[in-house]
């Protein structure tokens, strides 16, 4: 199996391996750890260089997937010491060309108990503390407590036009 290999002549101060790139997130930190920069005052800077990086990623990844096409399956390719190689993720499959009367009607009943689930949990979610809520099936009668909430907190980062 031959390899392919991409060099440039960049003057690069670091290679793109996972010591350097350590390396890189260690000097970018350093001054934080010190005590010498604030978070705060350090993040804008890193969240920028984020953006900027997935932003010129996107840019030129449809090319790069096309380079990378270029060779023989199973061919392992490498620029500057990383390789690249293809994969599918994510296969989704269209069953609406089907035809499958069968199938149809599952989702209508599925389409059916969904409503009536996101119904009894709008009506639960309104409980405070608890109530006793009767089974319209059995006609029992069930201590019905409030679901839990849960949540991840998430950073928004809005960067200024200029």
């Amino acid at each position: 199996m031959s390899k392919v290999t991409i060099t440039n002549d960049l003057p690069l101060k670091w290679q793109p391996t996972k010591l350097d790139i350590a390396r890189i997130k260690d000097d970018l930190l350093y001054p934080i750890q010190e005590g010498n920069l604030l978070v705060q005052d350090a993040a804008p800077t890193i969240l920028a260089l984020i953006e900027a990086l997935e932003q010129a990623y996107e840019e030129i990844k449809p090319q790069l997937i096309e380079w990378v096409q270029q060779f023989p399956k199973g061919q392992k390719v490498s620029a500057l010491g990383v390789e690249l190689s293809l994969k599918e993720a994510g296969t989704r499959y269209d069953f609406s060309q089907c035809g499958d009367t069968v199938l149809k009607r599952l989702l209508e009943r599925k389409a059916e108990i969904d409503l009536l689930v996101k119904e009894r949990q709008d009506l639960i979610k309104k409980i405070k503390g608890s109530e006793f809520l009767t089974d319209t099936d059995t006609g029992e009668i069930n201590e019905v407590f409030p679901p839990q909430k849960k949540s991840t907190t998430m950073l928004i980062k809005l960067f200024p036009e200029q």
